[in-house]
């Protein structure tokens, strides 16, 4: 649903390509807010920033983790560059990801596109 309404809204298409062997349920119904949160977040990035036409979101159980990738296809950025200000956004990511006791990633380059990619762990 909300790769639908964020496609609606601003014209991206985002594609969803979830693989799901039955652990995704097993996430508490709070942890599995968090992980919607982070897409709905790195997605408002997304069209926000990116001038991308296109996204996609990522949805994998990997090992006791579920992990989501948030990827566009937009003109990127420099995410080594320290003098980059990382916004509220990219922050309440990390946090709600480390709150989880997860790991949280940024990969980007000018011209390259970004991905957003945040592991959960199923149990917490």
């Amino acid at each position: 649903q909300l790769a639908s309404d964020v496609s609606r809204a601003s014209g991206i298409d985002v594609e969803t390509d979830f693989s799901d062997d039955g652990r995704a349920s097993q996430l508490s119904r709070e942890r599995a807010l968090m992980v919607y949160r982070i897409a709905q977040e790195a997605l408002r990035n997304v069209a926000k920033h990116s001038r991308a036409k296109r996204a996609r979101i990522i949805v994998r159980a990997q090992l006791n983790d579920i992990v989501v990738s948030i990827q566009d296809f937009g003109r990127g950025f420099e995410a080594t560059d320290p003098t980059h200000s990382k916004g509220l956004g990219l922050i309440s990511m990390a946090e709600r990801t480390r709150l989880a006791e997860g790991r949280f990633e940024i990969l980007s380059a000018p011209g390259e596109g970004t991905t957003v990619r945040a592991g959960v762990p199923i149990k917490g």
